[in-house]
């Protein structure tokens, strides 16, 4: 079923609507936000450079 395949990849910090509807730069930048927020909780430490211009400029946003 398409519900138990939007849990799984859910699981995997993957947006399962912007996968589906081809929002690629929309999804790398979602799901590098996500990989760094999970990071950051389990070291309870701050990524720096989130929004730094290097960052700006290879995923066309912050990912704060």
């Amino acid at each position: 079923m398409p519900s138990d395949l939007d849990d799984y990849v859910e699981t995997h910090w993957i947006d399962h609507d912007l996968l589906r509807n081809n929002e690629f730069q929309s999804f790398i930048i979602d799901r590098a936000k996500k990989l760094l927020n999970a990071i950051e909780q389990a070291t309870s430490r701050t990524v720096s450079g989130k929004d730094s211009d290097e960052v700006r400029q290879a995923f066309g946003d912050a990912l704060t």
